[in-house]
């Protein structure tokens, strides 16, 4: 028994689009799955009313990123947790701390690495907080090329969907 060719083309649409929609999804970064013009800067609070607190950011590579308001006593490790953890593919070997250090009459800029890649050669004194730093995560240079070959893959299974779109078309 032969299908005719009308339901041959309309089986084929419907297959390619089942086969492309999931890929799709999970090659789209989670911030452009639904959240466009949300915005992107969040604010989170850990602290108790009457606790002492300071401000710290944390970037990248991170479950939540953002500012974060905690008590004066938060560790790099505490922060790490309130946020969610790293993504898979952090670099846990070089953390970066950026801190803006005041020293009458000059106002300074310090950066340095973190390794917390063996927490247990870690002590709470080593990575604590101060107001106004900024922590920044970055990927591996791996995990970025994942993300890329996810997106040229992405493009490919449109370019080929649309090609047989198009020789479907013209038989």
């Amino acid at each position: 028994m032969r299908i005719p060719n009308r339901w041959q083309r309309f089986i084929t649409i419907w297959v390619i689009i089942a086969f492309m929609s999931p890929s799709f999804v999970m090659a789209q970064p989670a911030s452009d799955l639904g959240l466009a013009g949300k915005n992107p800067l969040v604010n989170y609070s850990f602290a108790r009313p009457g606790d002492l607190t300071i401000y710290v950011n944390i970037w990248g590579a991170i479950a939540a990123p953002g500012r974060y308001e905690v008590p004066t006593n938060t560790t790099l490790l505490d922060l790490l947790s309130l946020t969610g953890g790293p993504k898979p593919g952090v670099k846990m070997n070089k953390i970066r701390i950026i801190r803006i250090v005041e020293t009458n009459p000059e106002v300074r800029r310090v950066e340095f690495t973190v390794n917390l890649e063996d927490i247990t050669k870690i002590k709470d004194r080593d990575i604590e907080l101060y107001p106004g730093d900024t922590i920044i995560l970055e990927e591996t240079s791996w995990q970025r090329t994942r993300q890329v070959i996810s997106s040229i893959s992405t493009v490919v299974l449109f370019a080929t969907a649309i090609i047989n779109l198009i020789n479907l078309s013209n038989k």
